[in-house]
């Protein structure tokens, strides 16, 4: 880990899932990027296109961008960022 080897601030990282464990890392120095998935908006779309799917649609895309945010020490703490932190 980079912590581990006295590397916090030297390397950039990149975590993939906001996890508590990678916005407390974010927070503190160790990582400087969280990327969060939509779950939300997988799990609608997921709702509409099955429907669709099910109602006879033949048209239905093969991939549905659902999109994500970008967690940043400047903008962990904005209400519009933080829902995407997974949470228990």
């Amino acid at each position: 880990m980079v912590s581990n080897q006295g590397l916090s601030g030297k390397v950039k990282v990149v975590a993939f899932d906001a996890t508590e464990l990678a916005i407390q890392m974010l927070k503190a120095k160790t990582v400087d990027l969280v990327i969060a998935q939509k779950p939300a908006d997988m799990g609608y779309m997921a709702v509409i296109m099955g429907n669709a799917y099910l109602d006879g649609v033949t048209s239905i895309p093969a991939s549905i961008p659902t999109g994500y945010a970008l967690i940043t020490r400047d903008n962990v703490d904005n209400p519009d960022i933080a829902k995407f932190i997974y949470t228990k």
